[in-house]
């Protein structure tokens, strides 16, 4: 977490502030619909999840918890809270998606 000054969210958003002085903020869905846990990487359960209403679109961020230095763990509005958010995952999600590449603030 050496690059992250700052971690907190909103519903729709993760947002984090680098100590390089830039501030990113990360949509729920985007987050929900990256989730590395198992379940969510595993395309029938995936599909079976989807089954039981589990909507992406309809994600929101009901709360967040540090895991030590390594990551984040995020629980989602759908009750699903099994993936674990390393820093460098987020920050890669951020680099590879173009929305939040524009959400990207310089101080």
């Amino acid at each position: 977490m050496s690059f992250i000054k700052k971690i907190f969210h909103t519903k729709n958003y993760l947002c984090l502030y680098l100590n390089d002085g830039r501030e990113l903020m990360v949509p729920a869905e985007f987050l929900r619909k990256a989730c590395p846990c198992s379940l969510c990487r595993h395309q029938p359960a995936r599909q079976k999840a989807k089954s039981l209403k589990v909507l992406d679109e309809d994600a929101q961020i009901a709360s967040i918890k540090k895991i030590g230095n390594y990551g984040v763990q995020i629980l989602f509005s759908d009750n699903h809270s099994t993936g674990i958010f390393s820093f460098d995952y987020l920050y890669q999600l951020i680099l590879s998606n173009e929305f939040c590449k524009s959400s990207i603030k310089s101080r």
